[in-house]
């Protein structure tokens, strides 16, 4: 059995569906352990990314970080408003959210992906634990420079009329 690796800095963080997968750049990855949650909402619903830092007692300074949308699979201005902005969490803040509103575009096609960036992290103290959509990170001496997370929009005309009327689809 391989022992695990331990580095400094994670520089990014891709998750998907309900799957995390940590990308090293570079050498380093933070000592972590990530998990992570991403929904699929329909066209036209807002897309969540929940933000939150757990064990608020364990690191008490504040935690501020710029986050932006970008293109996967769907495209800003026709599958969804391009989003930015700041989340800040006070020493006693443990959880946020970001959204992201969706747009209906009128054409069939298969499930798109929006990916949500986190980036500029601040932080007077280092230390504890954050968590992005259900991912446990873990910051050590620097935080991460980048984060991406994504989340997926469905087309509501690739439901079936059937499915749709036992409750699965949009």
């Amino acid at each position: 059995m391989e022992k695990p690796r331990i580095a400094k800095r994670v520089q990014s963080l891709v998750l998907c569906a309900a799957v995390a997968v940590p990308t090293m750049i570079g050498t380093t990855l933070l000592p972590s352990v990530a998990a992570a949650w991403s929904e699929t909402v329909c066209e036209g619903q807002r897309l969540s990314f929940g933000i939150s830092r757990p064990g608020a007692d364990i690191y008490r300074g504040t935690l501020t970080y710029k986050y932006k949308t970008a293109d996967g699979s769907a495209v800003a201005g026709k599958d969804y408003r391009a989003a930015e902005g700041t989340v800040k969490f006070s020493a006693s803040v443990d959880g946020a959210r970001v959204y992201v509103d969706t747009l209906k575009d009128g054409e069939s096609e298969s499930t798109e992906s929006v990916i949500l960036v986190l980036y500029e992290p601040e932080a007077p103290e280092l230390g504890g634990w954050i968590t992005v959509n259900g991912k446990h990170v873990r910051v050590e001496t620097e935080l991460p420079a980048t984060r991406s997370y994504t989340g997926y929009i469905r087309d509501r005309q690739s439901i079936h009329p059937r499915l749709e009327s036992i409750g699965g689809g949009c």
